[in-house]
């Protein structure tokens, strides 16, 4: 199967979701365990990476949903001969 342009920014923007997660999540685990960390700013880290994989775990839907919807498209155009 041909990646499209559009699909292949899709990977691209999800890919840098992952890599703000990833480094949310490791700043919240390196603030938190420095010597006389601020908990509310390790709090705040640990929010934003939640946040972010929530985002992710929201964009992953879509393009499930997108890719079910182009597969369903496809089978009815084989079936029906609109091709």
């Amino acid at each position: 199967m041909r990646m499209t342009r559009k699909t292949g920014w899709t990977f691209v923007a999800v890919a840098a979701l992952l890599l703000a997660a990833a480094g949310w999540a490791w700043r919240a685990g390196a603030l938190h365990g420095a010597a006389g960390a601020d908990d509310s700013r390790a709090g705040m880290w640990a929010a934003r990476a939640e946040a972010a994989q929530t985002a992710l775990d929201g964009a992953f839907l879509g393009c499930q949903a997108r890719a079910v919807q182009q597969r369903r498209a496809l089978h009815f155009a084989i079936m029906h001969g609109s091709f």
